[in-house]
């Protein structure tokens, strides 16, 4: 028998929250939990020795998912290898004895990290959105709109301002590269 739950129903961050507090650590890695998003991150100058510290703690979370009967969708587990110079060869994780494939970058919590973390990507698509948005109030804060500039700031900082600085801490400590792509 299968069973489930609605994801984002009320019950469901309770008993996520529950499924989540014995999920198993390891002191060579970093486990990131936000919601239902989690991150393993390992990092060590030999990658021999990270790929072993994610495979150990890979093994660990199949052991756990087996006894708490989560079904893992390993075709949406995805992994970025952040190099330090030109590492060609990436090392080989596994989980469910499935290799999980390399990507040149994934989407964390709305923050696309590239393999090179140039954030060229995720300024992209900051840039798309922001467009996007602006479109939809631009009569009401364009400068020959009545609207007072007082509630002109205010549609820009609630609707406009957000998609500008989330993962502004991450992103946004990078070289000067950083403020061309961003120019609008």
């Amino acid at each position: 028998m299968r069973a489930g739950i609605p994801q984002g129903g009320k019950i469901y961050r309770i008993l996520y929250s529950l499924y989540v507090n014995d999920i198993p650590k390891t002191h060579k890695t970093l486990l990131g939990i936000y919601a239902d998003d989690t991150a393993i991150l390992a990092k060590n100058k030999n990658h021999k020795y990270t790929a072993a510290a994610l495979n150990q703690h890979l093994e660990k979370l199949d052991d756990w998912f087996l006894k708490w009967k989560i079904a893992l969708n390993v075709s949406k587990t995805e992994a970025v290898y952040f190099p330090k110079g030109r590492r060609k060869h990436k090392p080989i994780v596994k989980i469910k004895n499935q290799t999980i494939t390399w990507s040149h970058q994934v989407k964390y919590l709305g923050v696309i990290l590239d393999e090179k973390l140039t954030w060229k990507n995720h300024i992209t698509t900051i840039k798309t959105k922001f467009r996007a948005a602006s479109r939809k109030p631009f009569p009401l804060i364009a400068r020959d709109s009545e609207m007072n500039r007082k509630y002109k700031l205010l549609v820009y900082t609630a609707i406009l301002r957000p998609l500008i600085t989330y993962g502004c801490p991450i992103w946004g400590q990078q070289p000067t590269q950083i403020s061309e792509c961003l120019k609008f």
